[in-house]
């Protein structure tokens, strides 16, 4: 104790004492220290299709990765929709149904429960609940969103008919997600929609 404050880092020191004779003490080595005062951000905010179902549904995972260790205390299945900065039954109306955290406390998974309603593009801000493991409150200054990391999948629904006189054929297709389609190939001209 006594000194000037310390700055944020790892701190490995030794201490020596000398009496008044002159007399020096052994060295002894300092249990190496961190100080910590920035608080923790989220980085990411991921999703997992675990059901394949090409929407958010129940079973499926939200991974949120922070830049440093949290208080793994500080989001439970009760309160993580709140914690994280959603509103009360985003990821089920009973809650999560389970949340893990990885073993360096960085990366946490919220498994959707039943009735979940998150959607893409949801962002996320958490409040000042959500500490490091030194106590410093969420600084997270811009939300991060849910990322849709799947590609659309397409399927042929009517094919043109063949052989056809019409110079403009009909062709419908499915598609999981709505987006803008692209028609190339050989003989055909090239076109977006």
């Amino acid at each position: 104790e006594g000194g000037t404050n310390l700055d944020t880092g790892s701190y490995s020191c030794t201490i020596q004492i000398q009496d008044a004779a002159g007399n020096d003490s052994t060295v002894l080595g300092m249990t190496p220290f961190e100080i910590d005062i920035t608080g923790p951000t989220l980085n990411t905010v991921t999703w997992t299709d675990e059901d394949s179902s090409t929407s958010i549904s129940e079973g499926d995972t939200v991974i949120f990765t922070f830049n440093e260790a949290i208080d793994q205390s500080t989001i439970t299945t009760a309160n993580a929709d709140e914690n994280l900065g959603g509103t009360d039954g985003d990821f089920g109306t009973a809650g999560a149904a389970s949340i893990s955290w990885n073993e360096a406390s960085t990366v946490l998974t919220v498994t959707l429960g039943a009735g979940a309603t998150i959607a893409d593009g949801d962002a996320f801000q958490p409040l000042d609940a959500v500490t490091d493991l030194a106590g410093n409150a969420d600084a997270t200054v811009t939300a991060p969103t849910i990322d849709d990391l799947l590609a659309p999948v397409i399927s042929e629904k009517t094919a043109v008919t063949t052989p056809t006189k019409t110079q403009k054929p009909t062709y419908v297709l499915t598609s999981s997600e709505a987006g803008d389609i692209t028609l190339t190939g050989a003989g055909c001209y090239t076109s977006t929609a």
